[in-house]
Formats: C-alpha cells, structure tokens, sequence
C-alpha cells in the first residue's frame, strides 16, 4: 500500500468532493452527515489538515484526514472502502503508514456517531479510550497494538488499556 499526505492548502476541491462521497457512501446514518458543500468548506478552512490518501498500487483504499492541533492529532474522518473493510489488515496499515507524519508527543482523538458500531470496535480494539464525545488514544498504545501483529477483525475485544 501506499500513501500520498497532503496539507490543506494542496487538496483541489474535486478530491474533497469524491472524499465525501466516500464518507457518505459508508455512513449508515446519513441523514446526520452535513450537505457535500458546508463539508468541503469547512475541510478548506481547516489550515491544520493533513489529508492521507491510501492505495494500493493504482486503486483508491481510503482515506485520513486530521487536524494537528496543539496538543492533539484529531482524526476528523477515517474511511476505507468497502471492498477493503474487515480484511484484518487495510485498517492497520493505515495507521501505520499515517503516524510518521504526525506530531507523536500528542494523543490520538476522534469523534464516532454513536450508530457507527463498526468505528467504535476498530477504535476500541487498538485501545482507544472513549472520553466525553471523544475516543483517545496515544501514540505508545498505538504502537503497541502496530508490534503485537494483530489482526483488526470486527470480532475483536478491546486490549486492556493502559
């Protein structure tokens, strides 16, 4: 697999446009998700965003995008493509791929609907911690979970936090 990273200011709006309709195409409760346009807008203002394409060899796999904010790498959207979801390895190695770009000192934050049972598992299963409206993980748990060569799998329970 591999990865292309771009910052904010180098995302043309036709990719954001395909990103979302991703994003909309695996998200069960699409009713809650906000119009193409408002989404696009806010992505551009974000002048923190990192956005991680992932493919393998030719064909599109996923996609990352998070805000290096000051003390914490926010994973405002995480989507892989059906084809590649639950394959018990797609998942990992975005991750992996992703970490070296990011600032490694600060923790991993996300937010999950509540209906997406799915994100809930995977992000559980690599250890991270829901706290408020917020699922948080550090960069050492996630290396942890990288090492022990698991395999993510819907099944999974949660590795003991730390």
């Amino acid at each position: 697999m591999n990865v292309v990273c771009k910052k904010n200011a180098e995302i043309r709006d036709e990719e954001l446009s395909v990103l979302y309709d991703i994003s909309f195409s695996n998200n069960s409760n699409q009713e809650k998700m906000i119009s193409k346009e408002d989404w696009i807008d806010l992505t551009k203002k974000d002048n923190n965003l990192l956005c991680f394409e992932f493919f393998n060899e030719e064909e599109f796999v996923g996609y990352v995008l998070i805000s290096m904010l000051e003390n914490e790498n926010f994973v405002s959207a995480f989507e892989i493509m059906k084809k590649y979801q639950s394959d018990g390895k797609t998942f990992k190695e975005m991750i992996r791929m992703l970490l070296p770009y990011t600032n490694t000192k600060n923790i991993y934050t996300g937010i999950i609907f509540n209906e997406n049972h799915h994100a809930q598992i995977a992000f559980k299963s690599i250890g991270a911690i829901p706290d408020k409206n917020k699922y948080k993980v550090s960069y050492d748990r996630l290396n942890e979970f990288l090492d022990k060569n698991i395999v993510f799998s819907d099944e999974m329970k949660p590795l003991d936090n730390k």
